[in-house]
């Protein structure tokens, strides 16, 4: 990273300036979202050498992931929601369920994330037809949700106009009507519309 053709690529606009997140100066990477304590990381693993060496990006963006896997809490979210209705569950129904933030890391602290009559799912993990190599939701199939107490088995679907599915109709197995409760073989992840509580010890901002 020879910074006199870094200072070609700033002055003559290829970039947006030294701050640029396409480069690797401090300011680019912390522009990017890179935290310091990964960058002394990466230089702490690389030792002192007088020698001249070049180090490999992937080195680098290894060392960050390591550093963010035990530093950043895990959270979820639903790219493309499709809306699920509970049929067996009333409409007011509301149960928390304790998360841990990280499995591994008991100091980020806990989320409690409501399980409710409607949870929303994304459409990739559900197909109107099914076959022996798809594990996800689709009609009479039974997946379990990562914040959910019982597995859901898919009664039927709503579609739109142009048959695209706007909406499922599910039943939780939680073993009420005295029939054995389907073990799954998938589990798929699942939010609600109402906000998590979450303590933790470590500031949490969604951008």
């Amino acid at each position: 990273m020879s910074k006199r053709k870094l200072l070609k690529l700033v002055t003559k606009g290829y970039v947006g300036g030294w701050d640029d997140p396409r480069l690797y100066t401090l300011v680019a990477l912390r522009r990017r979202g890179v935290p310091p304590g990964a960058i002394l990381s990466f230089v702490g693993n690389l030792g002192v050498s007088t020698a001249t060496t070049n180090i490999e990006l992937a080195k680098f963006e290894q060392t960050v992931r390591q550093y963010l896997e035990n530093t950043v809490p895990r959270l979820l979210m639903v790219l493309r929601p499709l809306k699920v209705t509970i049929e067996n569950l009333a409409e007011d129904y509301v149960q928390f369920i304790d998360k841990p933030l990280h499995p591994k890391v008991p100091s980020l602290g806990t989320s409690r994330i409501p399980f409710t009559k409607h949870v929303y799912i994304d459409a990739d993990d559900f197909r109107t037809e099914d076959s022996k190599d798809y594990f996800r939701l689709a009609p009479n199939k039974t997946v379990g949700l990562f914040q959910a107490p019982h597995p859901i088995t898919c009664v039927s679907y709503k579609t739109d106009a142009s048959g695209a599915v706007t909406e499922l109709v599910c039943r939780l197995e939680d073993g009420a009507d005295g029939k054995p409760v389907p073990k799954p073989k998938a589990w798929i992840q699942a939010t609600t519309l109402r906000r998590p509580m979450i303590s933790s010890r470590t500031s949490i901002q969604i951008v």
